[in-house]
């Protein structure tokens, strides 16, 4: 599930839900593979405003969407949870 898309709605930020259980920023202009991976709700969020900072345009409830819509979420359905339980 992507939280944005480059080009949609005019976002420069392309990120989504890998499924290897981290959020990744992919294409993105701060690091070289343009690759990034992050590993908790507070990274990805901070990864976000430094977007913002930066001047990029990103979608409006981007920030927003990470905090409710990721498998992160205290008390959210995994998918592996019957295997770990």
């Amino acid at each position: 599930m992507s939280y944005c898309r480059r080009g949609w709605d005019g976002s420069q930020v392309y990120m989504y839900w890998h499924v290897d259980g981290f959020i990744e920023c992919s294409g993105c202009e701060f690091d070289d593979p343009w690759i990034v991976q992050l590993n908790s709700l507070d990274e990805a969020i901070e990864h976000v405003k430094k977007h913002i900072r930066a001047g990029h345009n990103v979608p409006l409830l981007l920030e927003e969407s990470i905090k409710t819509e990721n498998p992160w979420m205290e008390g959210a359905e995994r998918y592996d949870d019957e295997v770990t339980t």
